[in-house]
């Protein structure tokens, strides 16, 4: 009898705990919280999000009259699939455990990444074509413990919208003298920015299993947004990524062994090819580092990060957009080129018709309308995701309501950003970082470790100090 009544209880609780849940996170971020959370199991527990998404035939569960559709189209798949998995050798290095001895071993970890795929991209269509059925799959399973982590998770990221807002407006504020220096967001402000803080989340967490299968994770993914909304988790990623740099920039900067590395601590964007290892472990991870205060604390954790997920988010993103757009204001008329380079669309309203998206749920005018602004303001070939033009990013410019942006006549300011490029005036910065590598690397190599600094090696560690250490300690 009491164990009957602790489960009664157990379950009572967690109908509780998702019932305040549900009321604490808007309608419009809940979808994509169910997906984070499926998305972490999509990698080791394929079959538990297939269960859910789609029961099996024979599953006593299952809603009946289902047909054998999906099955069959997921013998389709599974052809089509075959292809990026072919190169056996290339994929031994990612599993430890696989028998080579065995003819088996190959087929049946294929299938299991194939089941991670399926499940991957089957929750992305949930996700975008039935928001509200995902969550009353997903959400209502969670144990109560994890619907905490869920909860804590959610106001983590709730605080990184506000404070990426706090410091977009600021940034305003010191360009233009008529905009107040602090900003209460609205509540579609507020989700807008959640909304991309989840979107980049998922995709950290995703990306691994769709990039298996070559253009996946553009069709599934990228694809579903408008252009403004894939520039919004740009904006959030530049954004991330500053802090970062700023947080870990002493470390990088100064340790042996990131030397050796080459670690890059300066550059930004696609610039930076090294830092990608600790960002693509995802944004609950940067936080993590970014609120370490002392120095051996924050070495420890970029120590110990391994490279298991790695996702270069700012070239995938400028990877795809030849098969998106790039519009100019030329000649006075609304011009799209796409990719073939044989299409042109003449008119502003020809151009919406077209990058529209009926996923795009959000009707206010003030992302498209900014979108569309700062587009204006590019020269001829000049797309708004070079690196050039980070300061529209640090602005958050594509998050604004449209009252907001009429009020402070905010299109005009995006039309007329300072398009810089940053990197022209940080020549000496970078060879001075490039001569710092070959010094730290020829101390590594003699065996050297610890603290770096130019014209001073006080606080490196060598060997036989360590040995003088031991020996006088015993």
């Amino acid at each position: 009898m009491s164990c009957r009544r602790f489960y009664a209880f157990v379950q009572q609780s967690e109908k509780i705990a998702t019932g305040i849940l549900r009321r604490k996170i808007s309608p419009d971020i809940l979808p994509y919280v169910a997906a984070l959370e499926a998305s972490y199991l999509c990698d080791d527990f394929p079959d538990v999000i297939l269960k859910l998404i789609e029961p099996r035939h024979d599953d006593p569960d299952a809603p009946s009259g289902e047909s054998d559709e999906s099955n069959s189209e997921s013998e389709v798949e599974l052809e089509d699939f075959e292809e990026p998995l072919d190169d056996i050798e290339g994929s031994l290095d990612e599993f430890d455990d696989f028998d080579t001895e065995s003819s088996d071993s190959f087929p049946g970890r294929r299938a299991f990444k194939f089941d991670c795929f399926l499940a991957a991209r089957k929750l992305l269509k949930m996700l975008y074509d039935q928001p509200s059925a995902l969550v009353d799959i997903i959400l209502p399973p969670v144990p109560i413990f994890d619907l905490h982590v869920v909860e804590r998770r959610y106001d983590k990221f709730s605080k990184i919208a506000t404070d990426f807002a706090g410091f977009a407006w600021e940034r305003l504020s010191e360009i233009d003298g008529g905009v107040p220096q602090e900003v209460t967001l609205s509540s579609a402000e507020h989700d807008r920015f959640c909304r991309a803080i989840y979107r980049l989340e998922i995709f950290y967490v995703l990306y691994n299993i769709m990039e298996r299968n070559g253009n996946t994770v553009y069709d599934w993914f990228f694809l579903r947004h408008s252009p403004w909304e894939n520039e919004q988790m740009a904006c959030i990623y530049h954004f991330l990524e500053m802090r970062f740099t700023r947080n870990t920039h002493e470390v990088f900067a100064h340790d042996v062994g990131f030397g050796k590395r080459k670690v890059d601590y300066l550059r930004l964007w696609t610039k930076n090819k090294s830092r990608q290892l600790w960002l693509s472990q995802g944004i609950e991870y940067i936080d993590d580092v970014t609120m370490q205060h002392d120095y051996e604390s924050k070495k420890r954790m970029l120590e110990t990060t391994d490279g298991v997920h790695y996702a270069h988010f700012p070239e995938v993103l400028c990877g795809i957009e030849p098969q998106m757009f790039s519009i100019d204001y030329w000649r006075r008329s609304w011009r799209m080129t796409f990719a073939d380079g044989a299409t042109i669309i003449t008119t502003k309203e020809g151009v919406l018709s077209r990058v529209l998206r009926e996923e795009d749920k959000d009707h206010d005018l003030g992302p498209r309308e900014s979108w569309i602004a700062a587009n204006l303001g590019m020269r001829k070939c000049v797309s708004l995701l070079m690196d050039g033009n980070d300061w529209l990013r640090e602005c958050a410019y594509l998050f604004w309501d449209w009252d907001r942006v009429r009020r402070y006549q905010l299109s005009g300011l995006w039309q007329h950003a300072p398009v810089r490029m940053p990197y022209t005036k940080r020549g000496a910065n970078i060879k001075e970082m490039k001569e710092s590598f070959v010094e730290r690397s020829k101390i590594w190599d003699e065996g050297g470790r610890g603290y770096w600094s130019k014209g001073d090696t006080s606080r490196i560690v060598w060997p036989e100090s360590e040995a003088m250490e031991q020996a006088s300690g015993s």
